[in-house]
């Protein structure tokens, strides 16, 4: 558990609910980091399973999720890198179905072309392929909010498996103050996320991406 900067009485509460229960769970207290980028990045430096399950605190998931998700990885191993599922977003008390994927032949360009496909506390990401390829996710405020698509990218560019599950297994919730909700922002680190990863393109695949500029 990551605490980014929290000002209230989390931290308490989670010492005494591990202290109670005997509980084999690290906590990592942080100042605010402005952002969701450096936290993941503390989780990921300090885990060591073979998955990482990303669980952002204002999301939340369904009691079924690490059991089928463990019950297809092991059939899946080999062929998954990520393996990324199906969400309901809540806003102002609407429910709206969110469906990631799919996952195309040359995954890395669709990305870069379509928009992000995945959202991270639906995403399961195999451990030691960001570790051999070293992918953390980018702390620069200019991808805030959009350092997941980022994430991804950088994934399916060093040949990353994915694969998705049909199924809802979370819920994602947007409140007054997610920084998502920010659509100027979102946008305009939509354009630099991508504008990053087509400036490093080779020239014939430049085309396809120009009226972003």
């Amino acid at each position: 558990i990551v605490d980014d900067g929290s000002d209230d009485n989390t931290v308490f509460l989670i010492e005494k609910f591990i202290s109670e229960n005997n509980l084999d769970i690290k906590l990592f207290k942080i100042k605010n980091s402005r952002g969701p980028a450096k936290p993941r990045n503390l989780g990921i430096k300090n885990s060591d399973g073979d998955w990482i399950c990303f669980l952002d605190s204002d999301d939340y998931w369904f009691s079924n999720k690490l059991k089928d998700a463990h019950n297809f990885l092991n059939h899946n191993y080999n062929q998954t890198d990520v393996l990324c599922s199906n969400e309901i977003m809540i806003y102002k008390k609407k429910k709206i179905r969110l469906i990631y994927g799919p996952e195309t032949k040359n995954f890395y360009m669709s990305l870069l072309k379509d928009g992000n496909k995945l959202s991270t506390s639906a995403t399961i990401v195999k451990r030691n392929f960001l570790k051999d390829k070293n992918i953390f996710f980018n702390e620069n405020i200019k991808f805030s909010s959009v350092e997941d698509y980022d994430f991804w990218l950088q994934i399916a560019k060093y040949g990353g498996k994915f694969n998705f599950l049909n199924k809802f297994y979370g819920l994602y919730l947007i409140s007054e103050n997610s920084i998502s909700k920010n659509r100027s922002l979102h946008f305009q680190n939509t354009r630099n996320v991508v504008n990053f990863h087509y400036s490093n393109l080779n020239k014939e695949n430049k085309t396809i991406l120009l009226f972003l500029n």
